[in-house]
């Protein structure tokens, strides 16, 4: 017999009867569009290869990207419904952190669902383009001014994001080609 492996997204599709996600999920696959989280060199590296693609003449640095999705998401582990970069808006709720007058509180919010990592890197482009905080952010000179530049903007409550990002940054320059 015709073995077949599955990603748990595509034996969920399966199961719930949605034959044309699971081969939405396939061609991605096929393509070389779904990141590899078994590292974080691994999910830099498949990250890295997406973002480079998809990111192209948006006025985001590739590697920023993929550091964001790094942070936002445990280099791959901790996703739910695709939202690699923590984009809140309808689709889902669930609990995260977030830091409010210093103290860090757990709150439920809303989170975006995107249809995997293309998708998501599209809808990061989406929303850091669609917001006018990010100008400055979207004109740096670099992956460094840019992290800084969307940290300065608010991206997120956590006063140390610039630092990890920059940490990120730099492991992700040096494990990637």
């Amino acid at each position: 017999g015709v073995s077949y492996n599955m990603t748990d997204d595509q034996a969920n599709a399966v199961s719930m009867g949605d034959y044309n996600k699971a081969d939405e999920l396939e061609l991605e696959k096929i393509q070389g569009t779904v990141v590899d989280n078994a590292s974080a060199d691994t999910f830099s590296q498949s990250a890295l290869d997406i973002a480079q693609n998809r990111l192209r003449g948006h006025n985001i640095f590739p590697q920023v990207a993929v550091a964001m999705a790094a942070l936002e998401s445990g280099w791959g582990n901790h996703v739910k419904g695709n939202n690699y970069f923590g984009i809140k808006g309808e689709g889902q709720t669930f609990t995260t952190h977030e830091v409010i007058d210093g103290d860090r509180v757990k709150i439920q919010d809303e989170f975006k669902v995107y249809g995997g990592f293309s998708d998501a890197v599209d809808g990061l482009s989406t929303f850091l383009n669609a917001n006018p905080r990010y100008a400055a952010a979207l004109s740096a000179g670099s992956p460094e001014e840019q992290v800084q530049a969307i940290a300065d903007a608010g991206y997120a409550t956590d006063p140390e994001y610039a630092q990890k990002l920059l940490s990120i940054l730099k492991r992700i320059e040096r494990t990637t080609k």
